[in-house]
């Protein structure tokens, strides 16, 4: 039942976002956040949960960090990006903003993710070669951005890009 209402309640802000002009625009403006929380833990490089007050698993849009489980087993600086996001957020407060799709398939909340000094994590993960661009439509807000910074990244052979 809360898992309905948090869609609700999230699919009527990003509609009045859109209605009133605040969720729109280019990636030069402030971002809408839609809340801020305190991460509990963070599962990898690119997922983490927080209480609201039951467990909320948190997927970082446009981005796709290495994986720490799979079929391969532990992929290539995944213990790093996971060491990474971990010492940035977890237990500490973080702010969401939302795109256009708050859920992907896995019902996860899909979000921008921002520390409390306006520090843009998403980026962050990119330009630290911490993880690669992911573009899911429609969540594409930020893409055209993220694709400078995955080149800046993989010119600076910065992790992931690493060439050694």
């Amino acid at each position: 039942m809360i898992r309905r209402w948090t869609k609700l309640y999230t699919f009527v802000w990003v509609l009045v976002s859109v209605l009133v002009g605040c969720g729109a625009g280019n990636q030069t403006e402030k971002p809408a956040i839609w809340k801020c929380v305190r991460v509990e833990h963070v599962i990898d490089g690119d997922t983490f949960v927080y209480a609201d007050p039951h467990a909320v698993k948190v997927r970082l849009i446009g981005i796709n960090a290495p994986e720490m489980r799979g079929k391969e087993g532990v992929q290539p600086f995944a213990q790093k990006a996971t060491a990474w996001l971990r010492a940035q957020i977890e237990q500490k407060e973080v702010c969401l903003e939302l795109d256009i799709d708050s859920h992907d398939r896995y019902e996860r909340l899909l979000a921008y993710v921002y520390l409390k000094d306006g520090t843009f994590i998403n980026r962050q993960l990119i330009e630290q070669g911490y993880a690669r661009v992911l573009r899911i439509k429609p969540n594409t807000k930020y893409a055209s951005s993220f694709q400078s910074w995955q080149k800046k990244a993989l010119q600076q052979q910065r992790g992931i890009w690493q060439t050694n």
